[in-house]
């Protein structure tokens, strides 16, 4: 019975390997890291970095005072911003910013999510909204 118990918890063992995360000293952060939060975010403060494995792929993940979340992957793209407040207009693309703007005149982007072949926008009314890679609009994943 042991060894079968044993042999069913194995695997999830494994599954918890795979995703850890580490703090690290912000000095430590890659330097891409560094340049893209003070042209983007000059006046904010890092106050937690976080090294992270998932999926067998390295993320720095970065906490800014404002509480905005960002994440990077180690080729120096961001591919993940949350917060609660309107995001640097300078970090969205271009191509999503327009249809925002054009059709949610009232509210602002204050997530993104940069997959390879999907991205996501959060807006400040709760929507959610799925683009392809070249930013064509697909759909409204959620409204919470």
């Amino acid at each position: 019975m042991r060894t079968v118990l044993m042999w069913l918890f194995l695997p999830l063992l494994g599954l918890t390997a795979c995703e850890k995360e580490n703090r690290m000293d912000i000095q430590d952060l890659p330097a891409f890291v560094s340049d893209f939060i003070n042209v983007h975010f000059g006046d904010q403060q890092i106050v937690r970095a976080l090294r992270e494995y998932e999926d067998y792929q390295i993320r720095y993940k970065v906490f800014l005072k404002n509480g905005v979340r960002l994440a990077f992957n180690p080729g120096g793209e961001m591919i993940e911003i949350a917060g609660d407040q309107m995001l640097p207009d300078s970090i969205i693309p271009g191509v999503i910013l327009s249809f925002v703007s054009e059709r949610y005149p009232t509210a602002y982007i204050t997530g993104l999510e940069l997959g390879n072949a999907l991205q996501w926008a959060v807006l400040s009314n709760s929507l959610k909204l799925e683009f392809d890679r070249k930013g064509s609009f697909i759909r409204i994943v959620s409204a919470d």
